[in-house]
């Protein structure tokens, strides 16, 4: 399922450190290897991806994950069962999808994004999760640990004035139940005033109704816009950057990942270094461990990234000063 062929991108240009901080990276403790069922036989563990869509930067967050597990000897069809469950963009369907899977009672649930945890934390108190790349640390829950990656949004608004001469209007699609969004609106309100910057707003209830708001925004004068970490947006992305490219307004992002998905610059982590930590995580919760006593991390350094094709092709002047946070770099 996870084998991935990683296809050639858009020439990037990234600077920054993707090593944890706050929390000391996690080491996996030598405890029991596998759970044991009455009958004394090894039972595969089994880890259940939830996702409210799949946004396309999510292949390498969970390519992350995958390789963080196989760096501890856990291979799926090898001695590890992974199953995927999506809601296809409908967050109506997400508790549900999530209750039925706690019913199940797999070795641990990894939900992507904030309403993607929101669902998992409420559907169990037993069942291990392990939220992966949150922007801000949820309320604790014996069965609840993981990563979060805050973005610097300050960084980011910087970015984009220097990017966009001229700016005025930065339009913003969101959820409105998506902590992340909620966690970069907030920030980017705060930097965009210092900056003189109006924030214009949109809230979507589904992924069909993110053109809608892109229309809506670009009517209303934005003069860019903004995916703020915010799943349902990012599902949409490819016809949001086709809506985008054709009325020549450039897109940003909290997701260093979306820069190879249409966004001409973004400030954030790659997910593929989030998703490894994630990934021992899991290892250790799969030999035994409690989530209650595995310590919670905390991504802080963060990357620029530009796709200077993409703007050239929208015939942005990147400003050097924007140049000069990017070096070469992979994930």
């Amino acid at each position: 399922m996870f084998s991935l062929v990683m296809a050639c991108f858009f020439s990037l240009v990234a600077c920054g450190s993707d090593k944890p901080a706050a929390v000391a990276p996690t080491k996996p403790e030598e405890t029991s290897e596998a759970v044991v069922e009455a009958s004394g036989e090894q039972a595969t563990p089994e880890i259940v991806f939830l996702e409210l869509g799949r946004d396309p930067a999510d292949i390498i967050f969970i390519k992350g994950i995958t390789d963080g597990l196989v760096s501890q000897g856990l291979v799926e069809s090898k001695n590890l069962s992974v199953l995927q469950k999506s809601a296809a963009g409908r967050l109506d369907l997400l508790d549900g999808i999530a209750q039925n899977i706690a019913a199940s009672k797999p070795t641990l649930i990894i939900p992507i994004g904030g309403l993607a945890f929101n669902s998992a934390a409420k559907a169990s108190t037993s069942v291990p999760v392990v939220y992966a790349g949150l922007y801000s640390e949820p309320p604790e829950q014996v069965n609840v640990t993981g990563v979060t990656s805050p973005p610097e949004v300050s960084t980011l608004i910087a970015v984009i004035k220097k990017s966009v001469p001229g700016i005025r209007k930065l339009g913003v699609i969101y959820h409105a139940e998506n902590p992340d969004a909620l966690f970069t609106i907030q920030r980017a309100n705060e930097s965009a005033a210092g900056a003189s910057i109006k924030l214009l707003q949109v809230s979507v209830v589904n992924v069909a109704s993110v053109e809608k708001a892109a229309r809506k925004l670009i009517a209303n004068g934005a003069d860019a816009i903004l995916i703020p970490g915010d799943k349902t947006t990012a599902h949409a992305i490819k016809r949001l950057t086709e809506i985008c490219d054709q009325k020549r307004i450039p897109l940003f992002s909290t997701e260093a990942d979306h820069v190879q998905y249409g966004a001409v610059s973004a400030v954030g982590l790659s997910k593929y270094h989030v998703g490894k930590e994630v990934g021992l995580i899991c290892a250790q919760i799969i030999r035994g461990r409690q989530p209650a006593h595995i310590p919670r991390v905390t991504f802080t350094k963060t990357r620029t990234k530009t796709n200077l094709k993409k703007a050239k092709k929208l015939k942005l002047n990147v400003a050097k000063s924007v140049l000069k946070q990017n070096a070469p770099g992979g994930h």
